[in-house]
């Protein structure tokens, strides 16, 4: 999902004249499909098209429960997720929903929409929660369970994105500067993590002001490694992107893929030496052990 990088602009709708028009309702109950959908404009904007119209800045939105939030803009949108920005300052997360059923698996079983929504949202969820069992939460995009009772919408932190990972990787940068070692340190926090899935992509990571790096899309698709041994070299996370350079049309420099790569892999290398140096002086503290014990049963 290509997020749009936080901007300034000022709201030229006047609150309450948008209480007085009429909820629009993105979810048809009856139907169980999700009645908007986005289209692109000059400028990579996104715009919200409910009903074949355009959502403006100001006017409210209706969830399948009643509940209702006031539109302000669109945050981004990939495939499988369109997320907007109310004027609460929350970024909400809305399930984007082919019309018809999926065939997953040559036939043999397929997908309803409202299946699609649910689990996206679970999945969410769910890769969240794994994901912070292994990973310090400032690399996170938090999530709040409390805000809305639909299963259908989740809501995240909106965080204030200086630039993508994918803006910083397509153009020149100091490699000795304070947001590349930042960088490294994201991915080493990432260690018990095996894979982040073969969607995982630089537009999904963003650089807060005074936070670092924060990855705030990810799915179940990931894999979680050994809490108590990190087995995994940093590069992993990285070493599918030029193959994907085309195919997703990332403005990515190759070269300076190389420069994150060799990063990663000196503290790879670091961090086996001080694994090994570690594993001997353990050994060696369990055979003195050892040696003790044996010597007290005599």
């Amino acid at each position: 999902m290509k997020f749009i990088p936080w901007v300034t602009f000022f709201v030229t709708l006047s609150l309450s004249q948008a209480a007085i028009a009429e909820n629009i309702e993105l979810f048809d109950s009856t139907l169980v499909k999700p009645r908007y959908t986005v289209e692109m404009v000059i400028g990579g904007f996104d715009n919200l098209i409910v009903n074949g119209d355009v959502v403006i800045m100001g006017e409210t939105l209706e969830l399948d429960t009643g509940e209702t939030f006031i539109f302000k803009r669109v945050l981004g949108a990939g495939l499988h997720t369109i997320v907007i920005e109310d004027f609460e300052g929350r970024a909400i997360r809305l399930p984007r929903i082919l019309e018809e059923p999926i065939d997953r698996v040559g036939g043999n079983f397929q997908t309803t929409a409202e299946e699609q929504m649910t689990q996206h949202n679970l999945w969410f969820h769910q890769a969240y929660t794994r994901l912070s069992s292994r990973v310090e939460a400032k690399y996170l995009a938090r999530i709040d369970y409390d805000s809305f009772q639909s299963d259908w919408v989740t809501t995240a932190e909106l965080l204030s994105i200086r630039f993508l990972l994918s803006d910083f990787l397509g153009q020149d940068f100091d490699p000795e500067s304070e947001v590349f070692e930042e960088l490294i340190e994201f991915m080493e926090a990432f260690r018990h993590v095996r894979s982040l899935g073969p969607e995982f992509l630089p537009f999904q990571i963003g650089y807060v002001q005074g936070r670092g790096w924060v990855l705030f899309d990810y799915d179940l698709n990931l894999k979680l490694g050994d809490p108590d041994f990190a087995h995994r070299r940093l590069s992993t996370h990285f070493n599918h992107w030029s193959e994907l350079v085309d195919r997703y049309e990332l403005e990515l420099d190759l070269d300076n893929l190389m420069i994150v790569e060799d990063a990663l892999q000196e503290r790879d290398q670091a961090y086996a030496q001080s694994l090994l140096q570690l594993e001997q002086t353990c050994s060696g503290q369990m055979d003195v052990t050892g040696w003790i014990k044996r010597l007290l049963r005599r």
